[in-house]
Protein backbone atom coordinates (compact mmCIF):
# COMPACT_ATOMS: atom_id res chain seq x y z
CA UNK A 1 0.00 0.00 0.00
CA UNK A 2 1.52 3.31 -0.83
CA UNK A 3 1.95 5.43 2.02
CA UNK A 4 0.23 8.98 2.10
CA UNK A 5 1.78 11.50 4.11
CA UNK A 6 0.43 15.22 5.21
CA UNK A 7 2.40 18.13 5.15
CA UNK A 8 1.05 20.53 7.59
CA UNK A 9 1.28 23.83 7.56
CA UNK A 10 0.05 26.29 10.53
CA UNK A 11 0.36 30.34 10.58
CA UNK A 12 -0.56 31.25 14.40
CA UNK A 13 -1.74 34.88 15.60
CA UNK A 14 -2.02 36.04 18.92
CA UNK A 15 -4.18 38.34 19.96
CA UNK A 16 -5.32 40.46 23.24
CA UNK A 17 -8.84 39.04 24.63
CA UNK A 18 -10.32 42.37 23.61
CA UNK A 19 -10.16 41.62 19.83
CA UNK A 20 -13.49 39.78 19.66
CA UNK A 21 -13.86 41.24 16.01
CA UNK A 22 -13.03 38.24 13.50
CA UNK A 23 -15.90 38.15 11.14
CA UNK A 24 -14.56 35.79 8.16
CA UNK A 25 -12.09 34.45 6.07
CA UNK A 26 -10.16 32.29 3.73
CA UNK A 27 -6.90 30.84 2.17
CA UNK A 28 -5.97 30.45 -1.49
CA UNK A 29 -2.67 28.49 -2.71
CA UNK A 30 -1.11 29.78 -6.14
CA UNK A 31 1.44 27.74 -7.34
CA UNK A 32 4.03 30.16 -8.84
CA UNK A 33 5.47 28.11 -11.63
CA UNK A 34 5.25 24.31 -13.23
CA UNK A 35 8.62 24.07 -12.47
CA UNK A 36 9.19 23.53 -9.20
CA UNK A 37 7.29 23.34 -5.67
CA UNK A 38 7.00 26.91 -5.14
CA UNK A 39 3.67 28.05 -3.91
CA UNK A 40 1.87 31.72 -2.49
CA UNK A 41 -0.13 30.90 0.07
CA UNK A 42 -2.48 33.99 0.88
CA UNK A 43 -4.61 34.56 3.53
CA UNK A 44 -7.53 36.30 3.55
CA UNK A 45 -9.41 38.41 6.93
CA UNK A 46 -12.01 40.26 7.75
CA UNK A 47 -12.67 41.38 11.18
CA UNK A 48 -14.72 44.24 13.23
CA UNK A 49 -12.63 47.53 12.37
CA UNK A 50 -14.58 49.49 15.27
CA UNK A 51 -14.48 47.14 18.23
CA UNK A 52 -11.18 45.46 17.17
CA UNK A 53 -9.22 48.55 15.52
CA UNK A 54 -6.67 48.51 17.43
CA UNK A 55 -5.73 44.28 17.63
CA UNK A 56 -6.36 45.16 13.44
CA UNK A 57 -4.25 47.97 12.94
CA UNK A 58 -1.10 45.90 14.77
CA UNK A 59 -1.46 42.47 13.50
CA UNK A 60 0.81 43.82 9.77
CA UNK A 61 2.20 40.22 9.94
CA UNK A 62 2.06 36.92 10.80
CA UNK A 63 4.05 34.10 11.65
CA UNK A 64 3.97 31.05 9.20
CA UNK A 65 5.02 27.64 10.08
CA UNK A 66 5.48 25.49 7.02
CA UNK A 67 5.62 22.09 8.98
CA UNK A 68 9.07 21.23 7.32
CA UNK A 69 10.91 22.64 9.94
CA UNK A 70 10.91 26.28 8.61
CA UNK A 71 9.13 29.08 9.55
CA UNK A 72 8.29 32.87 7.53
CA UNK A 73 7.14 35.92 8.37
CA UNK A 74 3.81 36.94 5.68
CA UNK A 75 3.81 40.76 5.51
CA UNK A 76 0.41 42.38 4.95
CA UNK A 77 0.56 42.89 1.77
CA UNK A 78 -2.85 45.52 1.10
CA UNK A 79 -3.57 49.13 1.98
CA UNK A 80 0.29 49.88 2.30
CA UNK A 81 0.78 47.04 5.21
CA UNK A 82 -2.39 48.87 7.02
CA UNK A 83 -4.91 46.70 5.35
CA UNK A 84 -7.63 48.20 4.19
CA UNK A 85 -11.48 49.25 5.42
CA UNK A 86 -14.04 47.32 3.54
CA UNK A 87 -17.83 47.68 3.57
CA UNK A 88 -20.01 47.81 6.51
CA UNK A 89 -17.29 48.90 8.83
CA UNK A 90 -15.17 45.91 8.02
CA UNK A 91 -11.41 45.38 8.17
CA UNK A 92 -9.98 43.49 5.43
CA UNK A 93 -6.37 42.09 5.57
CA UNK A 94 -4.10 40.54 3.37
CA UNK A 95 -1.42 38.31 4.07
CA UNK A 96 1.23 36.44 1.58
CA UNK A 97 4.04 34.76 1.34
CA UNK A 98 6.01 32.46 -0.66
CA UNK A 99 7.59 28.98 0.17
CA UNK A 100 9.39 26.04 -1.67
CA UNK A 101 9.23 22.78 -0.34
CA UNK A 102 11.84 20.18 -0.93
CA UNK A 103 10.01 17.10 -1.61
CA UNK A 104 7.18 16.61 -3.71
CA UNK A 105 4.69 14.57 -1.36
CA UNK A 106 0.78 14.17 -1.76
CA UNK A 107 -2.05 16.18 -0.48
CA UNK A 108 -1.15 19.41 2.02
CA UNK A 109 -2.93 20.99 4.08
CA UNK A 110 -2.68 24.75 5.27
CA UNK A 111 -4.80 26.12 8.60
CA UNK A 112 -4.95 29.56 10.20
CA UNK A 113 -6.01 29.74 13.66
CA UNK A 114 -6.89 32.99 15.38
CA UNK A 115 -7.53 34.63 18.78
CA UNK A 116 -10.83 35.51 19.29
CA UNK A 117 -13.98 34.90 17.15
CA UNK A 118 -16.24 38.10 17.55
CA UNK A 119 -19.25 37.85 20.28
CA UNK A 120 -22.63 37.07 20.57
CA UNK A 121 -22.68 34.21 17.58
CA UNK A 122 -25.90 32.65 17.87
CA UNK A 123 -25.33 28.97 16.66
CA UNK A 124 -21.66 28.79 19.06
CA UNK A 125 -22.00 28.58 22.54
CA UNK A 126 -19.65 31.58 23.97
CA UNK A 127 -17.83 31.69 20.87
CA UNK A 128 -16.02 34.24 21.71
CA UNK A 129 -13.84 31.60 23.46
CA UNK A 130 -13.82 29.64 20.26
CA UNK A 131 -10.83 30.21 18.09
CA UNK A 132 -11.42 31.30 14.24
CA UNK A 133 -10.06 28.83 11.97
CA UNK A 134 -10.07 28.26 8.24
CA UNK A 135 -7.94 25.84 5.85
CA UNK A 136 -7.49 24.88 2.74
CA UNK A 137 -6.42 21.33 1.40
CA UNK A 138 -4.21 21.33 -2.00
CA UNK A 139 -2.20 18.06 -3.92
CA UNK A 140 0.90 18.89 -5.51
CA UNK A 141 1.17 15.76 -7.60
CA UNK A 142 -0.63 18.21 -10.06
CA UNK A 143 0.14 21.51 -11.30
CA UNK A 144 -3.00 23.51 -9.67
CA UNK A 145 -3.51 26.62 -8.25
CA UNK A 146 -6.65 26.49 -5.67
CA UNK A 147 -10.04 28.33 -6.46
CA UNK A 148 -10.80 32.23 -6.27
CA UNK A 149 -13.66 33.26 -4.48
CA UNK A 150 -14.68 36.59 -6.32
CA UNK A 151 -17.72 37.22 -4.40
CA UNK A 152 -15.51 38.92 -1.89
CA UNK A 153 -17.73 39.74 1.07
CA UNK A 154 -16.48 39.23 4.96
CA UNK A 155 -20.23 39.79 6.09
CA UNK A 156 -23.19 38.62 4.12
CA UNK A 157 -26.45 40.36 5.56
CA UNK A 158 -30.23 38.38 5.42
CA UNK A 159 -33.48 39.97 6.73
CA UNK A 160 -35.54 38.37 9.53
CA UNK A 161 -38.41 35.61 7.50
CA UNK A 162 -37.21 36.69 4.13
CA UNK A 163 -35.41 34.44 1.42
CA UNK A 164 -31.71 34.67 1.87
CA UNK A 165 -29.36 34.05 -0.87
CA UNK A 166 -25.75 34.18 -1.85
CA UNK A 167 -23.08 32.66 -4.49
CA UNK A 168 -19.17 32.71 -3.62
CA UNK A 169 -18.44 33.00 -7.42
CA UNK A 170 -15.78 30.51 -7.15
CA UNK A 171 -13.85 30.77 -10.72
CA UNK A 172 -11.03 28.35 -11.31
CA UNK A 173 -8.04 29.43 -13.36
CA UNK A 174 -7.15 26.43 -15.01
CA UNK A 175 -10.93 25.33 -15.88
CA UNK A 176 -11.26 22.38 -12.87
CA UNK A 177 -15.06 21.11 -12.14
CA UNK A 178 -16.40 23.26 -8.88
CA UNK A 179 -18.91 21.77 -6.30
CA UNK A 180 -19.50 23.16 -2.93
CA UNK A 181 -20.71 21.66 0.37
CA UNK A 182 -22.23 22.68 3.93
CA UNK A 183 -19.25 22.10 6.48
CA UNK A 184 -19.18 22.73 10.38
CA UNK A 185 -17.13 25.44 12.14
CA UNK A 186 -13.83 24.40 13.34
CA UNK A 187 -11.41 24.98 16.16
CA UNK A 188 -7.54 24.49 16.46
CA UNK A 189 -7.22 24.50 20.35
CA UNK A 190 -3.21 24.55 20.73
CA UNK A 191 -0.85 26.81 19.20
CA UNK A 192 1.47 24.80 17.47
CA UNK A 193 1.70 23.32 14.02
CA UNK A 194 1.41 19.94 15.17
CA UNK A 195 -2.65 19.88 15.73
CA UNK A 196 -5.40 21.03 13.15
CA UNK A 197 -9.18 21.79 13.52
CA UNK A 198 -12.03 19.71 14.59
CA UNK A 199 -15.11 20.23 14.78
CA UNK A 200 -16.31 22.78 17.55
CA UNK A 201 -19.15 20.76 19.48
CA UNK A 202 -21.74 23.79 20.32
CA UNK A 203 -21.69 24.39 16.20
CA UNK A 204 -25.18 24.29 14.94
CA UNK A 205 -26.40 25.71 10.97
CA UNK A 206 -28.25 28.43 11.34
CA UNK A 207 -31.76 26.89 10.67
CA UNK A 208 -31.18 24.70 13.42
CA UNK A 209 -31.53 26.98 16.48
CA UNK A 210 -34.80 27.38 16.23
CA UNK A 211 -35.61 24.79 13.97
CA UNK A 212 -37.01 26.74 11.40
CA UNK A 213 -36.88 26.29 7.33
CA UNK A 214 -33.60 25.27 5.36
CA UNK A 215 -30.25 25.88 4.96
CA UNK A 216 -28.70 24.52 1.84
CA UNK A 217 -26.06 24.81 -0.78
CA UNK A 218 -26.29 23.59 -4.55
CA UNK A 219 -23.72 21.44 -4.93
CA UNK A 220 -23.06 22.30 -8.48
CA UNK A 221 -23.82 26.43 -8.80
CA UNK A 222 -22.76 27.11 -4.86
CA UNK A 223 -25.80 28.69 -4.54
CA UNK A 224 -26.11 29.12 -0.73
CA UNK A 225 -30.09 29.62 0.36
CA UNK A 226 -31.53 30.30 3.81
CA UNK A 227 -35.16 29.74 3.82
CA UNK A 228 -35.74 31.67 6.39
CA UNK A 229 -34.17 33.59 9.13
CA UNK A 230 -36.67 34.00 11.86
CA UNK A 231 -34.64 35.48 14.30
CA UNK A 232 -32.57 38.64 14.39
CA UNK A 233 -29.31 37.78 15.51
CA UNK A 234 -25.40 36.69 14.07
CA UNK A 235 -24.86 33.18 12.27
CA UNK A 236 -21.70 31.64 11.87
CA UNK A 237 -21.42 29.65 8.51
CA UNK A 238 -18.76 27.58 6.73
CA UNK A 239 -18.80 26.08 3.39
CA UNK A 240 -16.13 24.37 1.42
CA UNK A 241 -15.61 24.82 -2.56
CA UNK A 242 -14.16 20.85 -4.39
CA UNK A 243 -11.94 21.56 -7.13
CA UNK A 244 -12.11 18.32 -9.58
CA UNK A 245 -9.92 17.40 -12.13
CA UNK A 246 -11.20 14.28 -14.44
CA UNK A 247 -13.25 13.12 -11.69
CA UNK A 248 -10.62 13.14 -8.70
CA UNK A 249 -10.65 16.02 -6.36
CA UNK A 250 -7.30 18.41 -5.61
CA UNK A 251 -8.38 20.96 -3.67
CA UNK A 252 -10.58 21.78 -0.68
CA UNK A 253 -10.80 25.22 0.27
CA UNK A 254 -12.72 26.27 3.29
CA UNK A 255 -14.74 29.71 3.61
CA UNK A 256 -15.82 30.61 7.65
CA UNK A 257 -18.04 33.84 7.32
CA UNK A 258 -20.57 35.47 9.48
CA UNK A 259 -24.62 36.17 8.04
CA UNK A 260 -26.14 38.93 9.97
CA UNK A 261 -30.24 39.15 10.26
CA UNK A 262 -31.39 41.89 10.83
CA UNK A 263 -35.04 43.02 11.07
CA UNK A 264 -36.22 45.55 7.48
CA UNK A 265 -38.58 45.47 5.30
CA UNK A 266 -39.07 43.26 2.48
CA UNK A 267 -41.26 40.08 0.50
CA UNK A 268 -41.59 37.81 3.39
CA UNK A 269 -41.62 34.23 2.47
CA UNK A 270 -43.54 30.72 2.90
CA UNK A 271 -41.33 29.43 5.17
CA UNK A 272 -41.17 25.79 4.54
CA UNK A 273 -40.88 22.79 7.39
CA UNK A 274 -37.99 22.34 9.26
CA UNK A 275 -35.06 20.47 7.29
CA UNK A 276 -31.92 19.21 9.31
CA UNK A 277 -29.11 19.66 7.69
CA UNK A 278 -27.90 16.40 9.17
CA UNK A 279 -24.31 14.80 10.02
CA UNK A 280 -22.09 16.47 7.69
CA UNK A 281 -18.70 14.48 6.59
CA UNK A 282 -15.33 15.06 8.18
CA UNK A 283 -13.12 17.27 6.32
CA UNK A 284 -10.27 14.72 7.22
CA UNK A 285 -12.37 11.84 6.24
CA UNK A 286 -12.82 13.80 2.71
CA UNK A 287 -9.25 13.79 2.52
CA UNK A 288 -8.13 10.71 3.46
CA UNK A 289 -10.68 8.94 0.43
CA UNK A 290 -10.66 11.18 -2.26
CA UNK A 291 -7.85 13.94 -2.14
CA UNK A 292 -5.16 11.66 -2.13
CA UNK A 293 -6.90 9.65 -4.68
CA UNK A 294 -5.18 11.94 -7.29
CA UNK A 295 -2.14 10.51 -6.92
CA UNK A 296 -2.72 7.45 -7.72
CA UNK A 297 -4.37 8.53 -10.86
CA UNK A 298 -2.15 10.22 -11.87
CA UNK A 299 0.20 7.34 -11.20
CA UNK A 300 -1.12 4.55 -12.77
CA UNK A 301 -2.66 6.15 -15.82
CA UNK A 302 -3.08 2.82 -17.50
CA UNK A 303 -5.87 1.90 -15.44
CA UNK A 304 -8.99 3.91 -17.81
CA UNK A 305 -12.30 4.08 -16.49
CA UNK A 306 -15.11 5.30 -18.86
CA UNK A 307 -19.35 6.27 -17.27
CA UNK A 308 -22.01 6.66 -19.62
CA UNK A 309 -24.15 8.28 -19.43
CA UNK A 310 -23.02 11.14 -17.21
CA UNK A 311 -24.82 12.75 -16.52
CA UNK A 312 -27.66 10.40 -15.89
CA UNK A 313 -31.51 10.56 -14.24
CA UNK A 314 -31.65 6.50 -13.49
CA UNK A 315 -29.12 4.50 -14.99
CA UNK A 316 -25.57 4.35 -15.94
CA UNK A 317 -22.41 1.70 -16.78
CA UNK A 318 -19.27 1.94 -15.77
CA UNK A 319 -16.33 0.43 -17.89
CA UNK A 320 -12.75 -0.37 -16.75
CA UNK A 321 -9.31 -1.47 -19.04
CA UNK A 322 -6.57 -2.28 -16.70
CA UNK A 323 -3.64 -3.16 -18.65
CA UNK A 324 -3.01 -6.76 -17.35
CA UNK A 325 -6.12 -9.40 -15.95
CA UNK A 326 -7.22 -8.50 -13.05
CA UNK A 327 -10.38 -8.80 -10.49
CA UNK A 328 -12.04 -5.17 -9.41
CA UNK A 329 -14.13 -4.23 -7.02
CA UNK A 330 -17.13 -1.64 -7.98
CA UNK A 331 -17.90 1.25 -5.44
CA UNK A 332 -20.55 4.17 -5.66
CA UNK A 333 -20.46 6.57 -2.58
CA UNK A 334 -22.97 9.52 -2.17
CA UNK A 335 -21.97 13.36 -1.44
CA UNK A 336 -20.85 12.73 2.17
CA UNK A 337 -18.99 9.68 1.39
CA UNK A 338 -21.48 7.00 2.19
CA UNK A 339 -21.26 3.68 0.54
CA UNK A 340 -24.36 3.09 -1.53
CA UNK A 341 -23.72 -0.32 -3.51
CA UNK A 342 -20.59 -2.06 -4.19
CA UNK A 343 -19.77 -5.08 -6.78
CA UNK A 344 -17.14 -7.57 -6.97
CA UNK A 345 -15.70 -9.10 -10.34
CA UNK A 346 -13.97 -12.08 -9.29
CA UNK A 347 -12.94 -13.47 -12.76
CA UNK A 348 -9.27 -12.07 -14.06
CA UNK A 349 -9.77 -10.07 -17.03
CA UNK A 350 -8.45 -6.58 -18.48
CA UNK A 351 -12.13 -5.40 -19.11
CA UNK A 352 -14.57 -5.01 -16.73
CA UNK A 353 -18.53 -3.92 -16.88
CA UNK A 354 -20.72 -2.99 -13.99
CA UNK A 355 -24.34 -1.21 -14.38
CA UNK A 356 -25.72 1.20 -11.56
CA UNK A 357 -29.51 1.98 -11.38
CA UNK A 358 -29.63 5.31 -8.87
CA UNK A 359 -33.27 5.86 -9.56
CA UNK A 360 -34.05 7.38 -6.33
CA UNK A 361 -31.40 9.63 -5.50
CA UNK A 362 -31.10 13.15 -5.05
CA UNK A 363 -29.35 15.40 -7.39
CA UNK A 364 -25.96 15.40 -6.37
CA UNK A 365 -22.33 14.81 -7.64
CA UNK A 366 -21.56 10.85 -6.72
CA UNK A 367 -18.01 9.02 -6.74
CA UNK A 368 -17.11 6.32 -8.00
CA UNK A 369 -14.44 4.43 -7.16
CA UNK A 370 -13.03 0.93 -9.22
CA UNK A 371 -9.85 -0.97 -7.26
CA UNK A 372 -8.08 -3.45 -8.97
CA UNK A 373 -6.04 -4.86 -5.82
CA UNK A 374 -3.09 -2.61 -6.41
CA UNK A 375 -4.30 0.50 -7.93
CA UNK A 376 -7.85 2.34 -7.77
CA UNK A 377 -9.17 5.07 -9.63
CA UNK A 378 -12.11 7.39 -9.18
CA UNK A 379 -14.57 9.40 -11.63
CA UNK A 380 -17.34 11.81 -10.79
CA UNK A 381 -21.04 10.98 -11.53
CA UNK A 382 -23.36 13.68 -11.95
CA UNK A 383 -27.23 12.54 -10.88
CA UNK A 384 -29.57 15.10 -12.15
Amino acid sequence: MKQTFHLIICILFTFPIFASHLKGGNIQVTQVNNQDLTYEITVTIYSDFETGFRAYMDQKDVSVCFGDGSTGIAPRVNGNGNGEQFVNNLGKSIYKIQHKYASNLTAYRVYVTLLNRSQSILNIKNAINEPFYIETLFNTKVINSTPTLTNDIGVLYAKVKQVFIYNPKAIDSEGDSLTYRLTMARACSYNDCRVFGAPIESFKQPNEVNKEGTFKINELTGDLTWNAPTQIGVYVCCFIVEEWRKGVKISITVRDMEIVVKDEVGNIATIPPYEAVGKLPNINEITNRSLVLSTENEAFPAIELKVYPNPTTEVFRAEVIDNLPSKVVFQLFDNTGKLLQEFKQNELQQKHSQEFNIEGLPEQVLILKVNNGKHYITKKVLKK
